[in-house]
């Protein structure tokens, strides 16, 4: 083996890599999104029923009733 370095993660023989940023979110702001999330999931499965509502038979005929 005698000093040669088997290319590995942590060394590919390529330069070294500099100016990698990275962001993370304290657990504590993590925490302020959990109502949006609920207040959004919300939103999502009332457009999403309404939406399939809208696309049957009934919501055609409610559709055209309004509209006339």
């Amino acid at each position: 083996m005698g000093g040669h370095r088997h290319p590995w993660w942590g060394f590919l023989g390529g330069p070294v890599q500099r100016g990698i940023v990275t962001y993370s979110l304290s657990p504590y702001e993590q925490r302020a999104f959990a109502g949006a999330l609920k207040y959004g999931y919300g939103v999502y499965r009332w457009g999403t029923e309404r939406y399939h509502y809208l696309h049957s038979k009934a919501g055609h005929a409610e559709l055209e009733a309004i509209t006339k």
